[in-house]
């Protein structure tokens, strides 16, 4: 992977962009309630309780960091790529449990020193845009799944 790409790949991480969200239609998954839009969207039960899931976009273009999904995964597995997937920027608190790709998606399954539980993270293209899924909780892999599908088919050109 690039130096250019490595960064573009971690400022679409790192600052995702408010007016994105208006580009995306979001679609949670069955169940699912949906907060407000911004620079990062929270979706939860509608009722009772369960698995927390967001959504993050970043700028246009930004899609273009995930052309490579070999070189995505590999780079996740450094200190800055760990870093990015951490809730409080630091490597040395997260582990990457599984790397799996899924069509033009990327399948992220860590554990965070940071939270109590493991979550999913999917790297997706949609609209133009590098788009992170997080399903954090119970099942979460499955209902990952079930939310990328659903964002996927809302979003289609």
């Amino acid at each position: 992977m690039s130096i250019w790409t490595s960064k573009v790949l971690a400022l679409a991480l790192l600052l995702p962009v408010p007016a994105a969200a208006e580009a995306l239609r979001i679609a949670p998954p069955a169940g699912y309630c949906a907060g407000d839009p911004g620079a990062m969207t929270v979706l939860r039960p509608c009722e009772g309780t369960g698995a927390m899931l967001t959504v993050m976009a970043g700028a246009e273009g930004s899609a273009s960091a995930l052309a490579d999904q070999g070189a995505v995964a590999r780079w996740f597995q450094t200190d800055a790529g760990r870093a990015a997937l951490s809730r409080r920027g630091r490597a040395r608190d997260v582990t990457v449990r599984e790397l799996r790709g899924r069509g033009d998606a990327l399948l992220i399954r860590i554990a965070d020193a940071g939270t109590r539980d493991e979550s999913w993270r999917v790297l997706v293209p949609l609209a133009g845009r590098m788009v992170t899924l997080t399903a954090s909780g119970g099942q979460s892999r499955e209902l990952a799944e079930k939310f990328l599908d659903g964002m996927r088919a809302a979003n289609r050109p």
